[in-house]
């Protein structure tokens, strides 16, 4: 399928040691997804992850239609339309998993 045909969303969870990244269709398939050590300088690794995730999923960043962001550092994301808790993500992440979850411990 042509990549151009597609919604493409990144998710960034950017924490005090790794900052994480993914990236997935429309249907939820994973593209790929990149660990980096967040390091002292936390935007610099928030564009890091942008444009490496981009790279090796093949995906151009202007193909990303939303990017959430959470963890330590989610305010700091520039790029994200969406910036939620850990908690949130958790939760959103276990119903995604198993709709019927309603308690995340």
């Amino acid at each position: 399928m042509d990549l151009q045909m597609k919604n493409y969303y990144m998710g960034i969870d950017v924490g005090s040691l790794s900052t994480d990244g993914v990236i997935i269709d429309e249907n939820g398939a994973m593209a790929g997804s990149i660990i980096l050590p967040t390091g002292a300088s936390i935007l610099k690794t928030i564009a890091l992850c942008r444009e490496q995730i981009s790279e090796i999923c093949g995906i151009p960043q202007e193909l990303i239609a939303k990017t959430a962001s959470t963890g330590y550092g989610r305010r700091k994301v520039d790029y994200a339309g969406e910036i939620i808790t850990e908690i949130t993500a958790h939760a959103l992440g276990a119903h995604n998993w198993s709709p019927e979850t309603r308690t995340v411990i």
